[in-house]
């Protein structure tokens, strides 16, 4: 029960403060913090899950293939000092 009050205010306040409203920071901080040890009381733990991609499926994800077109040629440059 008293989980589910702290956790209602906790949404109210973040309602207002997403809608323009003020809210009391340090009330809303102590609400968190008694949500968080409520969780912790009922024996939910934050557990810490790894986030990092694979170094093969990143590069891969983040490479784009130069393939010229099919009757296409690259445009050739002029040398540094031409033009």
């Amino acid at each position: 029960m008293r989980l589910q009050c702290a956790r209602s205010r906790h949404q109210s306040m973040e309602a207002r403060w997403l809608t323009g409203h003020p809210i009391d920071v340090a009330a809303y901080c102590a609400l968190v913090n008694v949500q968080r040890r409520l969780l912790t009381t009922v024996g939910l733990q934050r557990r810490p899950r790894d986030v990092t991609p694979n170094h093969a499926d990143y590069v891969a994800a983040n490479t784009i293939e130069a393939v010229p077109s099919k009757g296409r040629s690259m445009p050739e440059m002029a040398p540094a000092g031409e033009g």
